[in-house]
Parts: structure tokens; C-alpha cells; sequence
């Protein structure tokens, strides 16, 4: 399997499981008092839900709720959530309007069943659950059809941390109600703009790694033969967001710290579109900019030196022969 493939899934993958996430936070919409029932009873055929108990925080006007299980009818594997919290919520509409949404504990065992691509990356790394938080907070506006996408944050243990900012168009949150219409309605949902940061947590190393065992050579090398691989993609661009962009990239992949995606069309694209454009032509017609910080090594830290004490010079004694120079020269 080339680099350039394993890079390219290992990505989607990680889109998938934000995606996952994401769709776990649709369900919130009836997670207060009795509605949390009508919600799973809604859910009946596609996912099985159980939980422990609900709680209502008074003071900071919250709900949580306890040892949540999502699981696919049919399935054995599922996703376990220790606590799904709820900050803030529009009460009034059965889909709310604005969220405030956080699930702690999160663990999803990898399978083939519960991704749209192989996880063969992720399982030859030695990942057999993912295990970490979600925090969402949007704002719905219900006569432009417009989604704010205050944040998106995942943090994957291992993987590292993704935070999504976004401005989302042509969305009607009632196709949201059930997977067949949500399949039906995503294609069509339009991107203002968006800003993806990545906070790597030693992910990237270990996917020089992987490929370097997989092909028999070392990760130096591996590193070496993907950046000259960058540096062709670069000669060969012909847009000043690309020749911008891929410079930044590959300082990220030489010392993976952190990374930034902005992404703000001249025009709102589709969801359905952006799968069909080139890998090309992306930076151009997104107008992706791409920033990235290198990881910073600690200077090595310096011994004090200890201050020598000084020595006491005592004052030279007189001999006997100044003495009887001195007294010849008295007489």
C-alpha cells in the first residue's frame, strides 16, 4: 500500500469517526426529562440505546446522563459514553435550535462494521478501541436554514485533539430525524467556510512507522520519500493557495505539533460537490489556507555553576634578615 493511500485513509478515517461523533450528538435533541425515551423509542430499528439515569444539576441548570450505550440493531460492538452532558438547550422545539453538548468517556471498539472505509491503519497500529471527548455548540437559524458551528472538538487519546469551526448552509433539521433521510439531506448541505486546528499526539510518527515496516525500510526514509513526494506536488502547482499551502504541510509532517485548515469559497459549495473535485484543484477552489506550528524541542537545561569561594590571602611575614637591615640602617 503506497504512502500516499494509507495517508489519504488514515485521514477519512478520522473524518468518519468525527462524523460518528457528530451523529451521536443528533440524538441530544429529546436527552432532557421524558423526552430522552420518545427520542430512543424514535431510534427503534437502527440503533439500540440503554442508560443507567438521568440527573438535572439546579444550579447550573444542566442535564447529564449516566453509562450511555449506542449499539447498530443487529450489532454486538457499539459505542459506550461514561457521561453525556448537556450545558444549555432549546427547550421549545422538538430538534433544537442551539446546543450546548458534551459526552465524556467515549469508547468505540474499531470494526469494519462501524466505518465506510478499511481501519486497516488504525488496527496495524495496535488501536483496538478509541477512547475519548466531544464537546458540540451550534446555532440554528431556522429562516435562512443556516447552521453556526460554534465547535466541533474531538479528543482522541493517541490520535490528538480536532477542533472544527464552521458555517453551514441549505439545512433542514428535520431530515436529521432518522440515518435514511440524514444520507439524503448531507450532499446537499452547503460550506460557507470552515477552520479545522489538529493537535497531533505522536500520530504521525507512528504512521511513519507503520509504513516503514510495511515496506521493509525505516521511518526515516519513509519521511524522506513523502516529502519529496510533497515537493513534486509543489513544483507541480500552479495557484498561489497551493504553492502557500504545501510548504506549511510539509513543515507539519517534519515535526508534527500543530495545524490549521481554513477553508472560505468565493461561493458556498455542497457537500456532494466537494467529493467529486479534484485533490487538485481543492486548494484553489476552497481557497485553503493552510498554517502549521513545528514542535518545540526543550533546550537541554544547564548545570548552575557553584560559585567558587575565594581564598584568604594572608599578609606576607617578615624574615629575619629585613630586620637587620632595618636596624643597621636605624644606627
Amino acid at each position: 500500500m503506497s504512502i500516499k493511500k494509507n495517508i489519504i485513509i488514515s485521514i477519512i478515517v478520522i473524518i468518519d469517526i468525527a462524523a460518528i461523533l457528530f451523529g451521536l450528538t443528533l440524538f441530544a435533541e429529546n436527552i432532557i426529562k421524558n423526552k430522552l425515551d420518545v427520542a430512543i423509542l424514535r431510534l427503534k430499528g437502527t440503533v439500540d440505546v440503554t442508560y443507567d439515569n438521568v440527573n438535572f444539576n439546579l444550579f447550573k441548570l444542566s442535564s447529564s446522563i449516566k453509562n450511555v450505550k449506542i449499539t447498530p440493531t443487529g450489532k454486538k460492538d457499539g459505542v459506550n459514553i461514561d457521561s453525556i452532558t448537556i450545558s444549555s438547550i432549546d427547550r421549545k422545539n422538538d430538534i433544537p435550535t442551539y446546543l450546548n453538548f458534551t459526552a465524556s468517556g467515549i469508547n468505540l471498539k474499531i470494526t469494519e462494521q462501524m466505518f465506510t472505509l478499511k481501519t486497516q491503519p488504525l488496527t496495524a497500529l495496535g488501536f483496538k478501541n478509541l477512547n475519548g471527548n466531544l464537546e458540540l455548540n451550534y446555532k440554528y437559524d431556522t429562516e435562512k436554514k443556516e447552521l453556526n458551528l460554534i465547535k466541533l472538538s474531538a479528543k482522541i487519546d493517541k490520535i490528538g485533539d480536532v477542533d472544527i469551526i464552521s458555517h453551514l448552509g441549505n439545512i433542514n433539521l428535520t431530515f436529521f430525524d432518522n440515518p435514511v433521510t440524514t444520507n439524503m439531506a448531507i450532499p446537499n448541505i452547503l460550506l460557507y467556510n470552515a477552520e479545522i486546528n489538529y493537535k497531533d499526539s505522536a500520530f504521525i510518527n507512528r504512521l511513519f512507522k507503520l509504513f516503514a515496516e510495511e515496506n521493509k525500510t525505516s521511518p526515516e526514509l519513509q519521511e524522506v520519500l513523502f516529502n519529496a513526494m510533497i515537493d513534486q506536488q509543489f513544483a507541480a502547482a500552479t495557484d498561489d493557495y497551493a504553492k502557500k499551502s504545501i510548504p506549511e504541510f510539509k513543515k507539519f509532517v517534519s515535526s508534527p505539533d500543530k495545524i490549521t485548515f481554513k477553508i472560505n469559497p468565493k461561493k458556498p459549495m455542497s457537500f456532494g460537490l466537494l467529493k467529486e473535485i479534484e485533490y487538485s484543484k481543492m486548494p484553489e477552489l476552497l481557497c485553503l489556507e493552510i498554517t502549521s506550528t513545528e514542535k518545540s524541542t526543550p533546550k537541554p537545561t544547564e548545570t548552575p555553576k557553584i560559585a567558587e569561594t575565594p581564598k584568604t590571602v594572608e599578609p606576607p611575614k617578615s624574615s629575619g634578615a629585613i630586620k637587620t637591615k632595618e636596624s643597621n640602617l636605624k644606627k
